[in-house]
């Protein structure tokens, strides 16, 4: 018995290490917020504000400085407000919480005048992040979709530091982390990880070029971190639609608009009237497109077997 024991202990040890050096490989993909709570008219800490996040059980209570800390958010922006009994509730909107950094809010409230009064402020971000030591992009969701592009793959390759194919400042892509909602996509075989992530199913997106910190592990060149959209209890249906003009190959050249293979008979001045073989074009040109009667014929009937 004490050997069985024994040989359970250490399974659940293992288990134990491989949970935590995976969530340490991975990353995070939650931020935190910390601030104060402080009177507007003298400036003191106010002990004991309770702060909280607008649609989560997310919230915390200042100490005897006044600062209080969240930790564990989801990236995203939220409406933040701090409520103290005495004092008006301060209310912070459009607070932006990142992947794996922390956004510092401070409250300011004087002592209540009018019962349910609200102080509403909107959050202003730094121009410079604090907690950032190295090059890091953070995008979210929304501004992707503002973005013309048909991948995630193609948003990443735009941005400054990353070469087309998701390189990293001359790096090959296997020697990118590509992490995605806490879970690495790299192939055991060769490194190389799975990029294939729906572009309307991105909630927050951050790239690191450069200076990780160590929550990024196996990683040379960077490291993209990616958060997807969460559903809870609604269906959600994106519908992207890409649109091109025709296109055509004549010698080894393309072509395009009215020179297309299939719209040139029908768009070209020299023959829309009379036709291909109305004399405008050779046998040689011809033979390069669909023939067509001309618009002439179309109006007077005569137009045979065309069609558009």
């Amino acid at each position: 018995m004490t050997d069985r024991n024994s040989y359970t202990s250490k399974i659940v040890l293992a288990l134990t290490l491989t949970v935590f050096m995976a969530g340490s490989l991975f990353g995070q993909t939650a931020g935190k917020v910390r601030g104060t709570v402080t009177d507007q008219a003298s400036g003191e800490a106010l002990v004991g504000a309770n702060v909280l996040i607008d649609g989560t059980g997310l919230g915390a209570a200042t100490d005897e400085n006044g600062e209080y800390f969240i930790l564990n958010v989801a990236p995203g922006t939220y409406t933040m407000r701090a409520e103290i009994i005495g004092y008006k509730t301060a209310v912070e909107i459009d607070v932006r919480v990142y992947i794996d950094l922390t956004t510092t809010i401070n409250f300011s409230t004087a002592v209540e005048a009018v019962a349910g009064e609200a102080v509403e402020v909107l959050a202003e971000r730094p121009l410079v992040q604090p907690d950032v030591a190295g090059t890091v992009i953070n995008v979210s969701g929304s501004d992707i979709e503002n973005i013309p592009v048909r991948s995630v793959g193609d948003f990443i390759s735009q941005q400054a530091g990353v070469e087309q194919g998701m390189t990293i400042r001359g790096s090959g892509i296997n020697e990118t982390a590509f992490v995605v909602d806490g879970i690495s996509t790299r192939g055991g075989r060769d490194g190389t990880p799975t990029t294939a992530i729906a572009l309307t199913s991105v909630d927050e997106l951050q790239i690191q070029t450069g200076g990780m910190s160590a929550s990024v592990g196996n990683a040379r060149g960077g490291a993209i971190n990616i958060v997807t959209k969460d559903p809870r209890d609604r269906m959600i249906l994106d519908v992207l639609i890409n649109q091109s003009p025709a296109h055509s190959m004549s010698f080894g050249k393309s072509v395009k608009d009215e020179n297309a293979y299939w719209w040139k008979p029908y768009k070209d001045g020299s023959v829309n009237s009379a036709g291909t073989a109305g004399g405008a074009w050779d046998v040689y040109y011809q033979a390069q497109y669909p023939a067509f009667t001309g618009w002439d014929a179309h109006m007077a009937g005569t137009s045979g077997s065309d069609t558009l």
